[in-house]
């Protein structure tokens, strides 16, 4: 299943925040790329579901969380790893650790590159170790300069994404 889809399959719990990366609008795409029919809509339909019964859905631009803000009435927030600066608060982190879950991690997932904020990642990665997080990347590097400060720094890259 493609990402949005697969909160419908994670179980809700009053533990933990159910959250949501929205990277684009499928009904968007396949009307650019000229899909019709019932398997696009349903595809398009479960991933309005899935964001509606979500706790919070956020998107990297603008763009997509316009559309499904204006289209569908879904709140979605913008959160972009690059300019304006993230601020990252350590303490938040450990609420938004899943039960169960022993230590603190912080995941960083996806293309590694500048855009994707794997720099920001591992621009705070010694005030994350100081507050006894252990940092994993998994991904694919898209730059070679900063995979070979990945390697070169005390995070744990577990290796490319296989779909």
């Amino acid at each position: 299943f493609p990402s949005h889809d697969r909160g419908l399959f994670v179980a809700l719990s009053k533990n933990r925040k159910h959250i949501i990366r929205c990277s684009w609008a499928r009904d968007v795409f396949e009307q650019v790329d000229g899909k019709r029919g019932l398997g696009p809509w349903v595809s398009a339909f479960l991933e309005r579901l899935s964001m509606r019964r979500a706790d919070a859905v956020y998107a990297p631009s603008y763009f997509v969380a316009n559309h499904f803000h204006s289209r569908y009435s879904i709140p979605v927030k913008v959160c972009r790893p690059f300019p304006p600066p993230v601020v990252f608060d350590l303490h938040s982190l450990n609420l938004l650790r899943p039960a169960g879950v022993p230590g603190k991690y912080f995941f960083h997932f996806g293309q590694l590159c500048e855009r994707k904020g794997t720099d920001l990642v591992l621009d705070i990665s010694d005030e994350l170790r100081q507050e006894g997080v252990k940092i994993l990347i998994a991904g694919t590097p898209k730059d070679q300069k900063l995979f070979e400060r990945i390697k070169c720094s005390d995070v744990v890259y577990l290796g490319a994404l296989i779909s």
